[in-house]
């Protein structure tokens, strides 16, 4: 159980294949996670954001061997989300101690679940054994928003 207001992942990421990760919600760390008041998980399979204003949520693979990956979430938005609005919500990654890249994604329709799985948002791993780092990010509008449910996150070698 994670301590203090922040969630802590409580398990490891599925290793679908030498290609291939699942990320369930409990592999995540989520600020705020940790506080029903911000975040509710739905069980093992879905984490719901009820009300923040810094959405920051994390996940890390070690060990990579060199190649080209792609990462996708599988999103959606319940019938009562709010704040969204002009309030962009970014995929942010990087690769060891290099600098993060990012890319605006668009949310789905209330009530529809979406495979967020941007053409372009590629990173490279350039040595084995590196470790890759990324998530969603929206902490610069300081607006309030909730009605997002994380389903679930993959990380896919592509090359």
């Amino acid at each position: 159980m994670s301590k203090g207001p922040h969630y802590l992942a409580e398990e490891e990421p599925q290793h679908i294949q030498e290609k291939e990760w699942v990320f369930k919600p409990k592999s995540f760390n989520i600020t705020w996670g940790s506080d029903n008041r911000y975040w509710r998980f739905l069980g093992d399979k879905e984490v719901e954001l009820v009300q923040v204003s810094w959405v920051e949520v994390k996940a890390r693979i070690n060990k990579l061997k060199r190649g080209k990956y792609q990462i996708s979430f599988l999103l959606s938005l319940n019938n009562g989300a709010f704040g969204w609005r002009d309030c962009p919500l970014y995929i942010m990654a990087k690769v060891g101690t290099g600098k993060f890249i990012r890319h605006k994604i668009e949310l789905p329709e209330p009530g529809k679940e979406r495979k967020l799985l941007p053409p372009e948002f590629v990173v490279e791993v350039k040595n084995d054994n590196e470790s890759l780092n990324f998530g969603l990010y929206e902490v610069w509008s300081g607006k309030w928003k909730g009605g997002l449910v994380i389903h679930e996150a993959e990380v896919s070698r592509i090359d």
